[in-house]
């Protein structure tokens, strides 16, 4: 809300806004001087009354107003207004106190609000550039680029060709729906992912399906130097990762293909199939009739053998196994998936992961 009447919007002489540490108002001083008459005085008088402006400012600057200290506020302002006023009658002052629609907290964190701002842009326009962000922000490109690149690391914003950014799929992310709310079932799942990971000795994931996209609820990292770190809300394909294709085989065939449609590249924007619109996490893929083939091939070996496998598909060097975690009812609720580099992933250690998780996903669905 702007702090002047609007007959004087755009004559302003010298503005001082002042928000209440608590949040609960907000005040202004306007000076304007005629626009047909010039008083020599007039600058002078601005200034000096911004002069008593700041003094009322500095005795404010304490956290959790009372409304006896607001009141003392008003009163004194409006007294050197009136003042200023008596010395030059040509210099019209006021004073003006306006409630604010959401309350500024009273320790702010101005990298957090920068991150909320930049999530704004992103809401509200098709594409950003790092220049872009760092005017609107006030700060320097290459703080800009950092808050932008933490944005992209947890999936709120992707990069395109251009060097531009665009809302990421953590953005448009529909709600999750397990059967059981997330705390509850986190709660009994990672005493499961500890014991698994203190086993085995690499990081273990929960995963649950959105559409066809998979989503990180949990991590257990494991202590080892060299590991895959910390995926918790990252989105990836679910036809690509592990846990996705554990929870995928557990779908019919005709129930994939409501789920991927299979055609031509789309004319309206140019997507190629495979692809989907960035941010659009529960809008279903374009696939090829070939790509829709394999995909069906592979989850039919994924059925047969209980477990899926990602060899690389979503990020060089780094391989998974996934399998389903069904409740005493045979429902899916999610997938676990054990996450390592691929210099300690080989064939012929894999039945012994693949027991380790099977064991560990037996165990987990008993407690659901």
């Amino acid at each position: 809300m702007s702090l002047l009447p609007s007959r004087l919007r755009g004559t302003v002489q010298a503005v001082e806004p002042i928000d209440c540490p608590d949040g609960r108002w907000r005040s202004g001083v306007w000076a304007d001087p005629p626009r047909s008459a010039c008083d020599p005085r007039a600058s002078g008088m601005a200034w000096m009354l911004l002069r008593r402006w700041s003094k009322a400012r500095r005795g404010l600057c304490v956290a959790g107003c009372s409304d006896e200290r607001v009141t003392r506020h008003v009163v004194h302002v409006r007294r050197c207004a009136r003042h200023a006023a008596t010395l030059s009658p040509m210099f019209h002052i006021g004073v003006q106190y306006s409630a604010m629609e959401n309350p500024r907290p009273p320790y702010p964190l101005n990298s957090v609000d920068n991150a909320l701002r930049i999530l704004q842009m992103l809401r509200d326009q098709d594409s950003i550039r790092v220049s872009e962000v760092a005017d609107e922000l006030g700060v320097a490109r290459s703080t800009a680029h950092r808050l932008l690149a933490m944005l992209v690391y947890r999936g709120f914003a992707v990069q395109d060709d251009n060097r531009g950014y665009l809302p990421g799929p953590s953005l448009s992310a529909p709600h999750v729906s397990t059967g059981m709310p997330l705390r509850s079932l986190r709660r009994v799942l990672l005493p499961h992912m500890d014991a698994l990971c203190e086993r085995v000795g690499e990081t273990v994931n929960f995963v649950v399906r959105v559409g066809t996209q998979t989503r990180f609820l949990a991590t257990v990292e494991c202590p080892q130097v060299l590991r895959v770190g910390d995926r918790q809300g990252t989105i990836l394909p679910a036809r690509l990762s592990s846990g996705g294709q554990a929870l995928l085989a557990r779908l019919s065939d005709a129930e994939l293909a409501e789920l991927y449609h299979t055609g031509e590249p789309d004319q309206a924007d140019g997507r190629r199939p495979g692809t989907a619109r960035p941010g659009d996490s529960d809008a279903p893929e374009t696939m090829s009739p070939d790509g829709f083939h394999r995909l069906i091939t592979s989850l039919r070996w994924v059925r047969e053998r209980g477990y899926a496998l990602n060899l690389e598909a979503t990020e060089v060097g780094i391989c998974a196994i996934g399998m389903c975690v069904v409740d005493r009812s045979d429902q899916a609720v999610g997938a676990l998936t054990m996450a390592m580099p691929t210099s300690r992933f080989s064939r012929d250690r894999l039945p012994s992961l693949v027991a380790e998780l099977r064991f560990t996903v037996t165990r987990a669905g008993n407690d659901l």
